[in-house]
């Protein structure tokens, strides 16, 4: 990046990226580490980067809302377990996970003891 006048050792440790989990455990794996790999060889020799800080793809990675359902909602809380051990596994460095209502506002009858239960224990 010299011809913009930022050296790459001030940019690129400030840099990161954003991804989300879908359904596919071994794919979402992957799907962390290989961009990182490939960040680290385009730093290094493309750009020229010398600082390790440089070379590091830093990535957070968030679960999916589309793989939720509406009707099988306490089972979206496997899913989302799913997703962000996928992620955690891959090598994520910040994980974000969706509720397991997130596909409805309302609270209905069986999800209020839960609910209630893990607000209580939040406090």
């Amino acid at each position: 990046m010299p011809e913009t006048g930022i050296d790459v050792g001030d940019l690129a440790p400030r840099l990161a990226f954003f991804s989300v989990c879908q359904a596919d455990f071994f794919e979402e794996m992957v799907k962390v580490r290989a961009p990182r790999r490939c960040y680290a060889k385009i730093m290094k020799q493309g750009f020229g980067a010398k600082n390790l800080q440089s070379m590091l793809l830093r990535f957070h990675h968030q679960t999916a809302a589309a793989s939720l359902t509406k009707p099988q909602y306490m089972v979206n809380v496997m899913r989302t377990a799913t997703h962000a051990l996928a992620a955690v596994l891959g090598g994520a460095l910040s994980s974000g996970s969706k509720k397991a209502r997130s596909t409805s506002t309302l609270l209905t009858l069986p999800m209020r003891p839960l609910w209630a239960n893990s607000r209580a224990k939040s406090r």
